[in-house]
C-alpha cells in the first residue's frame, strides 16, 4: 500500500471538483495536438504513449499513474480542504476522450476512486509532510513517510466504522515531526529558545519573507539579534550562509544534518531530540501551541488504543522532582492519582492494569493492580485504586536503561505516562527483577 498527492490545484480548483464529482484521480498531457478522432481510438496505455512520446518531453507523472495500485491512496487539496481518496479494485487506467476532458485538460483517468471528504481536515488538522507535500513537486508522487501511511489508514478505519487496515502508530521523535507542519517547527525552536534563554521573537520579522532566516528574536538581557533557520524533514543547512549575519543564528533540520557548524562561532545547532522532549514534558504544556499539542495527543492516543483492549502495564511519573510529597501520597492510600492536565493520564487505567511507579532519577520503584473500576475524581484530583504488588524500598529501583535491557525495547521517558505501553508478560518480567532485588542482601 502506498500514500500519494496529486496536485490539482490549477484552473482555478476546477480540476480537484472534477475529479471529487467523478469519482476519479485525473491530470493532463491529454494529447490536445491529436485530432480527437484519434484520440477516441486510444483504448490502452501502449497506445497513449506512443502519441505522448512525439507531443511531450516528460509525462512522468502519467507514468506514475500507472503504478498507483488497489488500496492506495491519494491526497488532494481543494478550497483549503484536504480529501482522501481510497483506490478501489476495479480501479484503471482509462484515457477520456470527451470534450469536457479536453477542455479540462484532464484525460489521464485513474477510475474508482473513493473519495473521502474529511471533518476539519483543513491545514491544522493533517500532518505536515501531507501538508508540505502540496508546496512544490511533480502533479503526482508519492509521500514516503510511515506515519502519512498510518495516518491515512486510521482515517480510511474512522470512515468505515471499523478496522480495515491494523495500524500500530507511535509516539516517537520521527513521527512526531512528520505531523508537524513547518511553522509548527518554527514555533517550536522558538519557544524553546525563549524557556531555555528568554529569546523573545519581534512579531514584525516574522511576517518578512527572507530565504536566509525565518524570523528575528532578541536577548532581552543584551539587545542581541537572534536568527533562526528550520527545516523539517531530510533537508541539510549549511552554516556558511549565515556567517555574515550580525548576532547568534540557531540552525534546525529535524532529519537533515547541519553543515561546517564547528567553523562559525555565531552559529548554533537546535537538537531535534531535545525540541522533542521539551514539547512532549508534561511541564511545557502551557506553553506548548494548540497545534504542537493536538499531534503529541493525537500519538499518546494511538498507543493507547493499540494496547486498551488488553491488560497493560503502564509507567507512570509521581512527579517527586516537582512535588516531594506525591509519592509517598500516592503510595500511601494506595492509588495512582494526577492533578490539572496531567489528570487525563488516569483515565488510561483499566481495572486489571498494572502501573508502574516511576521516580525520576531511580527509575521504577514500585508496581501495583488497578482494582477500581473507573476514574475517581475527588475535587482536582482524579485517581485510581490501587492493590500494591511490589511496595516502595528506598535501596533498590529498575533504572531507565536497565529497563530497556531488561525488555530489550526503548522507552520514551519525558511525559508523564511512559510509552510505549507493557504487556503483561513484561511487568510480570519487571516485578520479578523488582522483587529479586529487594531481596538481595546488603
Amino acid at each position: 500500500m502506498a500514500v500519494w498527492r496529486l496536485q490539482t490545484r490549477t484552473d482555478g480548483g476546477r480540476i480537484a471538483q472534477y475529479c471529487l464529482d467523478n469519482g476519479v484521480a485525473a491530470m493532463g498531457w491529454s494529447l490536445l495536438g491529436v485530432p480527437q478522432k484519434e484520440r477516441e481510438k486510444i483504448t490502452n496505455f501502449e497506445q497513449y504513449t506512443v502519441y505522448a512520446e512525439k507531443l511531450y518531453k516528460n509525462f512522468g507523472s502519467v507514468n506514475r499513474l500507472q503504478e498507483v495500485q488497489a488500496g492506495d491512496f491519494i491526497w488532494i487539496r481543494h478550497k483549503g480542504q484536504y480529501y482522501m481518496g481510497h483506490i478501489q479494485q476495479n480501479s484503471q487506467w482509462y484515457f477520456d476522450s470527451s470534450e469536457e476532458a479536453a477542455s479540462m485538460d484532464v484525460a489521464n483517468q485513474l477510475t474508482n476512486v473513493q473519495w473521502v471528504c474529511l471533518s476539519q481536515a483543513d491545514e491544522a488538522s493533517v500532518p505536515g509532510s501531507i501538508s508540505t507535500a502540496f508546496i512544490q513537486g511533480s502533479t503526482l508522487q508519492r509521500i514516503n513517510k510511515s506515519s502519512v501511511d498510518m495516518f491515512s489508514k486510521l482515517l480510511f478505519n474512522c470512515n468505515a466504522g471499523k478496522v480495515v487496515y491494523p495500524v500500530q502508530l507511535e509516539l516517537t521523535e520521527e513521527n512526531f515531526y512528520s505531523m508537524l507542519s513547518p511553522s509548527d517547527c518554527e514555533d517550536l525552536l522558538c519557544l524553546w529558545l525563549y524557556q531555555q534563554y528568554g529569546y523573545v521573537c519581534i512579531p514584525s520579522t516574522n511576517k518578512i519573507s527572507t530565504p536566509l532566516y525565518e524570523c528575528v528574536l532578541l536577548n532581552p538581557k543584551n539587545g542581541e539579534h537572534i536568527y533562526i533557520q528550520v527545516k523539517n524533514g531530510n533537508v541539510d543547512i549549511d552554516a556558511d550562509d549565515y556567517a555574515q549575519l550580525q548576532g547568534i543564528t540557531w540552525l534546525l533540520s529535524t532529519g537533515g544534518s547541519i553543515l561546517n557548524a564547528n567553523t562559525h562561532k555565531n552559529v548554533r545547532i537546535a537538537n531535534p531530540w531535545e525540541l522533542f522532549e521539551f514539547a512532549t514534558n508534561d511541564q511545557s504544556t502551557h506553553i506548548i501551541p494548540p497545534s504542537i499539542k493536538s499531534w503529541i495527543h493525537f500519538l499518546e492516543e494511538q498507543e493507547y488504543q493499540k494496547a486498551r483492549l488488553q491488560k497493560k502495564g503502564i509507567i507512570f511519573d509521581t512527579n517527586k522532582t516537582y512535588d516531594n510529597d506525591s509519592q509517598d501520597y500516592m503510595i500511601s492510600r494506595n492509588r495512582v492519582s494526577a492533578w490539572g492536565d496531567a489528570s487525563r493520564f488516569i483515565d488510561r487505567f483499566a481495572q486489571g492494569d498494572y502501573v508502574l511507579y516511576y521516580e525520576k532519577g531511580k527509575g521504577i520503584v514500585a508496581v501495583g493492580e488497578i482494582t477500581s473500576m473507573a476514574t475517581i475524581t475527588d475535587g482536582t484530583e482524579k485517581y485510581q485504586t490501587v492493590s500494591m504488588i511490589v511496595p516502595p524500598d528506598a535501596r533498590h529501583s529498575i533504572k531507565p536503561r536497565e529497563l530497556k535491557k531488561l525488555l530489550e525495547k526503548g522507552f520514551y521517558f519525558a511525559s508523564t505516562v511512559k510509552v510505549p505501553y507493557l504487556s503483561a508478560d513484561e511487568v510480570q518480567q519487571v516485578i520479578a527483577e523488582l522483587k529479586c532485588r529487594q531481596n538481595e542482601k546488603n
